[in-house]
């Protein structure tokens, strides 16, 4: 089975010129293409999957931190055309009314761009504030599989 995993799907953003995202016109061409040489797994079969047949013909969809933009477009598309996905919805948001860290970085490097964003960084960042051990591992391994410039990889 092929698990396709999302984040952001929505339309562009003025506000947020730099934001990784994919745009909701070619998410719904992707569900297309989907559909023209695979079947997407139904979740409500979860509990009998070690019973399911050809799944290396099928597509199971998911999606991270359960963002306004899966409600507000993916949602919609998924529910038009009768697809099911798994939406993971992480608490802190809604229990404590804060939002993720790792939404405060994507937004920040969403308005001001890696180089900016980690050279403010930079500027105030003391010594004493990170442990050097920890950042030569983190360069070394941290975000090795997303395409990112230096600054942005560095900020992270």
């Amino acid at each position: 089975m092929k698990c396709i995993m999302y984040h952001y799907v929505r339309k562009y953003n003025e506000k947020l010129p730099l934001l990784n995202f994919l745009h909701i016109g070619d998410f719904a061409k992707q569900i297309d293409f989907f559909a023209r040489d695979f079947e997407f797994f139904d979740c409500n079969k979860l509990s009998i999957l070690k019973n399911e047949k050809n799944l290396n013909k099928k597509v199971l969809l998911t999606f991270d931190d359960s963002l306004s933009c899966h409600y507000d477009y993916v949602f919609k598309l998924l529910k038009k055309k009768a697809i099911n996905g798994i939406f993971f919805i992480p608490s802190a948001p809604y229990t404590k009314k804060k939002l993720l860290n790792v939404h405060k970085i994507h937004l920040i490097l969403a308005k001001y761009g890696g180089r900016k964003a980690y050279g403010a960084l930079k500027k105030y960042q003391e010594k004493f504030m990170v442990d050097l051990k920890k950042i030569k591992k983190s360069d070394k391994y941290a975000y090795k599989n997303q395409i990112n410039d230096e600054h942005t990889s560095k900020f992270k």
